[in-house]
């Protein structure tokens, strides 16, 4: 990756953060798709998606295969960080997400 890339992908991490605080998003909470918030923020598809990785890697947020790219919780960003794994965090909650 470029230079430029790593620097714009930055810059757009920060405002995918900031548009989760404007837009009081809650953890758990669906974001945009990748085309509707690099449509948002005014940036490529490919700066955002790197953005988006960045901010999974950093757990503030987390993506569901087919179904999008949430919030993550709180708990979930200070537990992995301090080493615990996502599934350990998964079987411990898994009581509390309701089933459709």
């Amino acid at each position: 990756m470029n230079h430029y890339l790593h620097v714009k992908a930055d810059d757009a991490a920060e405002a995918i953060e900031n548009y989760i605080s404007m837009h009081n998003l809650n953890p758990h909470d669906r974001i945009p798709s990748e085309r509707a918030m690099a449509e948002e923020l005014g940036i490529n598809r490919t700066t955002c998606r790197e953005a988006l990785k960045r901010l999974e890697n950093e757990h503030i947020l987390y993506s569901i295969v087919g179904s999008g790219t949430y919030v993550a919780p709180p708990k979930l960003r200070t537990s992995i960080g301090m080493g615990f794994s996502l599934d350990a965090y998964c079987e411990v909650n898994a009581s509390s997400v309701p089933i459709n």
